[in-house]
């Protein structure tokens, strides 16, 4: 490829308690090319419900892989679980940046309780402001810096250079953005892991709520054949009758996060019109058509394969798991 031809690329990772996910997105003119995507089970007991326990075990686990696939891109935007963010909306004044970001500061040193003691946040501007037009609303995603911190190091003795720390939920959001011409007004996403699921819900195109279902899919692998990963997990539970069960038992939990989210949060106005399937799972079809006969609500296993042109030697039959790692890897692009 000549010089005037090269597309800047970013990596995306993603880290859950068992498993690690890389891909390296080409930012093109008019779209997004995968050039690299790689999945790796990880070792028990180096992380744990999303905080690093033992740092030098994962750099030595997951640099062999970074080695071996030969990423041309070095510029990483990295992924924590959304069970370890908060969000909360402010109604502030209008005020330029600096000033915006110390006032928020203040409200997150006396008003607003928090279960960590550094918070780091980001924030989002909503589509509300007074008649004066002298207030603004905001969106504030905090999460603890001690967190954050872990992941930037690990990346730094992994050879990368972080350029940003993202959630799972606001990746999948960016996913769709591009891959939809339309969002629905109101709907769920459904992260399925192999140690939990995150559930999150959008309105309007912005993220409200997220939550994490502890629901571990190796309680439902009875009389199984040894499972070591999630993949082999879900490819047996769709070959069983633990499906099912498993599919009961999460329509029951997502039902708990939607009844939450409609009447205790008094969101009563709003219906719940899709929910949007993906994680480690080669093939979620017949899970999502266990939710929606259970919940009432259309489930649609998101397809990106049509919008981003695939270089992967991967089968595209394996490619839904990349969806939280392609959406980091959209990061620095908008539409």
């Amino acid at each position: 490829m000549g010089l005037f031809n090269k597309f800047p690329s970013f990596l995306g990772l993603e880290f859950k308690d068992d498993m690690v996910k890389i891909i390296e997105l080409v930012h093109q003119k008019k779209g997004y090319q995968l050039r690299k995507a790689v999945y790796s089970p990880l070792s028990n007991g180096l992380i744990q419900n999303g905080h690093i326990h033992d740092m030098d075990g994962l750099r030595k686990m997951i640099k062999p892989l970074i080695k071996g696939e030969k990423f041309k891109s070095k510029k990483a935007v990295l992924a924590l679980k959304s069970e370890q963010i908060m969000l909360r909306t402010l109604k502030l004044p209008k005020l330029p940046k600096k000033e915006l970001e110390k006032v928020i500061l203040l409200e997150l040193e006396n008003n607003i309780q928090l279960p960590f003691s550094d918070p780091v946040f980001d924030y989002i501007s909503l589509p509300h402001q007074n008649s004066e037009g002298t207030e603004q609303e905001l969106l504030l995603v905090i999460a603890p810096g001690s967190v954050v911190r872990q992941y930037v190091q690990l990346s730094k003795l992994l050879g990368l250079k972080p350029i940003c720390v993202d959630v799972h939920s606001l990746a999948i959001l960016r996913l769709m953005k591009w891959i939809r011409k339309e969002l629905p007004t109101t709907f769920m996403s459904v992260n399925v892991g192999h140690h939990g699921v995150d559930v999150s819900i959008y309105h309007q195109g912005i993220l409200r709520l997220t939550r994490n279902i502890s629901l571990s899919s190796s309680d439902y692998l009875i009389k199984s054949p040894a499972i070591t990963d999630a993949f082999s997990a879900i490819h047996y539970l769709e070959n069983s009758d633990g499906l099912k069960s498993y599919a009961q038992d999460l329509g029951h939990e997502i039902e708990r996060v939607m009844n939450f989210y409609l009447f205790t949060l008094n969101n009563r106005d709003q219906n719940l019109d899709e929910i949007v399937l993906c994680g480690e799972a080669p093939n979620i079809s017949l899970l999502g058509e266990y939710l929606s006969t259970r919940l009432q609500v259309p489930v649609q296993v998101e397809d990106w394969t049509g919008y981003i042109e695939n270089q992967t030697d991967m089968d595209i039959k394996d490619m839904s798991v990349f969806s939280v790692p392609i959406g980091l890897g959209m990061k620095e692009v908008s539409r």
